[in-house]
C-alpha cells in the first residue's frame, strides 16, 4: 500500500522540517538531561572520593602514630631489661667479695718452689683453704710465716703439725681468713 500525501508541497516540507525540529529538539533535551545527570554524579563521586581520602588519610595517620607506640614500647621494654640485668649485675658485683685482690695478695706470699694445687674460699666465712707441695719443709714454714706476717690481708692461719712433719717432699694444707678490707668491692675502698 501506497500512502499518498495530498497536502501541498511547502505545506509538507514544512511539515518534515517541524518533525525534525521536534525530534532534533527531543535529542537536545535528551543529552542535556543525561549530561545533567552525568555531571550531578560526577560531583557527588567526587565529594564521596574526597572524603574517603581524607578519612583514609586519617586511619593512616593514626596506624603510625599507633605503630610508633607500640614500636617505641617494644623498645623501651627491652632497654628496660638491658637496665634490669646491669643493675642486677652492679648489685651482685657490689655485695660480692673481690676474691681477684685476695688471690694477687696471697700470690705475693707463696714461695717460688711452692706449687699451690688447690685455692677455695668460702665467701659467707671468708675461710680460704689451700694445699700444694713443696719440695723442703723449710718452704711450708715460710709459706706459713708470710701468710701469718700479711696481717693487712689475712689472718688466723693455722698450723698443721703434719705440714711440717716430713724433711722434703712435703704436702701441705693450710685454712686461714680474708681480712674484710681485702673482700671489698673497688668502689668501697678508699
Amino acid at each position: 500500500m501506497k500512502i499518498i500525501n495530498l497536502l501541498p508541497k511547502d505545506k509538507q516540507r514544512e511539515l518534515r522540517y517541524e518533525a525534525l525540529f521536534h525530534s532534533l529538539f527531543a535529542a537536545a533535551v535528551a543529552g542535556l538531561a543525561s549530561l545533567l545527570l552525568v555531571a550531578v554524579l560526577e560531583t557527588g563521586l567526587g565529594v564521596y572520593l574526597s572524603r574517603q581520602q581524607t578519612a583514609v588519610a586519617a586511619q593512616i595517620e593514626q596506624t603510625k602514630r599507633l605503630s610508633n607506640k607500640e614500636e617505641n614500647s617494644q623498645l623501651k621494654a627491652v632497654i628496660d631489661g638491658i637496665n634490669l640485668q646491669m643493675k642486677d649485675y652492679q648489685d651482685l658485683s657490689n655485695t660480692s667479695p673481690s676474691w681477684s685482690k685476695a688471690l694477687h695478695y696471697f700470690a705475693a706470699d707463696v714461695p717460688p718452689q711452692v706449687k699451690i694445687t688447690t685455692f677455695t674460699a668460702d665467701s659467707v666465712k671468708k675461710e680460704i683453704n689451700i694445699s700444694g707441695y713443696a719440695p723442703a719443709r723449710e718452704q711450708v714454714i715460710e709459706l706459713y710465716n708470710t701468710i701469718n706476717d700479711d696481717k693487712g690481708h689475712f689472718r688466723d692461719i693455722n698450723y698443721p703439725l703434719e705440714n711440717v712433719a716430713r724433711a722434703t717432699d712435703v704436702d701441705f694444707h693450710f685454712t686461714f681468713y680474708a681480712q674484710d678490707s681485702v673482700l671489698k668491692p673497688e668502689e668501697e675502698e678508699e
